[in-house]
Formats: structure tokens, sequence, C-alpha cells
């Protein structure tokens, strides 16, 4: 024990001030977000909200595939070496917008290989677009969890979310429908990235377009196997909105999905719990292996209690 409470009380005040500022965030925003897909509900009715659910999940399954696990080995690599950050960050940001690209005209392909109507397919477009923008900001909040500077993931996420509600609510309380909605919901994606970008520069490093051959031939077996486990997940919590959609149609999607939101809404909270861990975990390994192993122990325990009641 004297190796964190002798002499690294920061090691603690790092571990508090992270979850905290963390745990905040997504609380704050799962609420937010409960919020909204009620009000889409009761606002638009069944029908619209089952398309909305549609879409998001449609448009998920595919989102998994602009990652490639490189988010996890970022993470990983920048907390051991902060000077790896600029190689990770340009190359990783340079993939992400070529495969995000990719993935778009692949979900348009698709969509339009379906039976679906008209104004389903340019939801799609819209939410597509937006998503897979939003990925993109994802990016820099790496960098900010790499350098365990939690507050900067915490303002953006929580800044940007009550924009897209607010304008989200606006717009439907004036009696306009999903489309309009996707528009703000894009629009909120773009000035993510547009914050995002600048706290990085001002901050951290200066992002910049970098496509390094060699860095994906060293990296991309390491990357895969971190993918594994998130693809496998979006599809086991989306696949079944898409399916229920195909095979009775968007009413029983939107009855499904209300209580589904309900039941998942905090469901990211643990994993973001070890997010904010997994920096100084990692750093650890390298540093202290006894001070890793107390550390895990510990968020474990802390994870267990927390997690029982919420279960319950």
């Amino acid at each position: 024990m004297n190796i964190i409470f002798g002499g690294k009380m920061s090691t603690i005040h790092r571990i508090v001030k992270n979850v905290s500022l963390t745990f905040i965030a997504q609380f704050l925003v799962s609420l937010l977000s409960m919020l909204l897909s009620v009000y889409i509900a009761r606002k638009l009715g069944d029908i619209y909200y089952g398309k909305y659910s549609f879409v998001n999940a449609y448009i998920a399954i595919f989102t998994i595939f602009t990652d490639l696990g490189y988010n996890t080995l970022m993470l990983r690599e920048i907390s051991r070496n902060r000077e790896e950050a600029a190689k990770y960050l340009n190359n990783v940001l340079s993939m992400s917008i070529f495969l995000s690209t990719l993935i778009y005209i692949l979900i348009i392909i698709v969509i339009n290989l379906t039976d679906y109507p008209v104004e389903t397919k340019n939801i799609t477009y819209i939410l597509g677009l937006s998503l897979l923008i939003q990925s993109v900001a994802d990016r820099f909040r790496l960098v900010f969890r790499s350098f365990e500077k939690m507050e900067y993931e915490a303002l953006t996420r929580i800044s940007i979310f009550i924009i897209k509600v607010f304008f989200g609510t606006s717009i439907l309380y004036l009696g306009y429908g999903l489309i309009e909605l996707s528009v703000v919901f894009l629009m909120s994606s773009i000035l993510d990235v547009i914050i995002n970008v600048i706290i990085c520069r001002n901050k951290f490093l200066k992002p910049q377009i970098e496509f390094d051959v060699n860095f994906f031939k060293s990296t991309i077996r390491k990357a895969i196997v971190f993918s594994t486990l998130p693809v496998f997940s979006i599809i086991f919590l989306k696949i079944d909105t898409v399916m229920l959609s195909i095979i009775k149609g968007d009413a029983p999607v939107g009855w499904y999905n209300a209580a589904y939101s309900l039941v998942l809404g905090f469901q990211p909270i643990p994993s973001l719990f070890m997010n904010c861990l997994f920096p100084m975990m990692s750093n650890c390994y390298g540093s202290s292996k006894e001070t890793l192993k107390i550390i895990y122990e510990k968020s474990f325990r802390y994870m267990f209690i927390l997690g029982l009641p919420a279960a319950i």
C-alpha cells in the first residue's frame, strides 16, 4: 500500500479527478440522451421513433470498422510514451478519415439496395455522415485521455450534447421532423470536431494528415486484436434492432427501443470508468507492476460495488 500512499498522493489525485470528471460527463450525457429519446418518442410517435432507432443501429454496425482497434492501441502507446502522440494521432486520424469515407459510401449503397422508404434513406444519409464525423472527433479525445486530461474530454462531451439536446428539442417543439433533427445532429458533430481540433492544437499537439505505411505495417496486428471485443459488442447490441425492423417494421422497433434505451442508458459508464484508468495502468505496466496490481484490484472492487446496485 505504501507504493501508492507513501509519497504518491498525486496518483490517487489523478485517479479521483479523472474518474470523477468522466463519471459526471457520462452521467449527464446518458441522462440527456435518455431524455432526448423519450422526447423524440413522445413527440413523433412510435413509427418515427422506430425509424430513428433503426437508422442509428444500422449505422453503428458500419462505424465500428472505422477503428480497427487503433483507438485502444493509440491510447495504450501514447500513455506509455507521450512523444509518440503526434505519430499515432496523425496516422490514426488519416486512416479514420479514409475508412469513414469508404464506409459512408457503403452505407449509402446498402441502404439503397433495400426497400426502405425515401425518408428513411435520407435520414440515413444525414445521420451516417454525422456519426462518422463524430468518430473523427473522438480521436482527439483519445489524446486528452492519454495525457490524463479528462477535463477536456468532459467539457467537450457535455457542451456538445447540451447543444444537441437544446436545438434538437427546439426543432421538434416547433413541429419539424426527423430530417431536421438529423441536420441538428450533423451540425453538432461538425462543431464537435472544430472544438476538439482547437483544444488539441492549443494544449497538446498540432494534428495533420500523415499516412506512414511502415507505421501501419508494424501496428496493424496489434490493433486488430483490440478490435475484436468492440466489434462483437456493437453487433450484439444493435443487430436485434435491425432484424426487428426488417421483420416487423418501424412501430415495433419504436416500442422495443423505448424500453431498450432506458435499460442501456447507463451501460457505457463501467467501460468509461476503466478507460480513465487505462492510461495509468498502461504506464504502470512498464514502471511498477506492483502499483498496477493494486490499481487493478481496487478498481475491480469499486466497479463491483457500483455495478451491483445499478444492476438491481
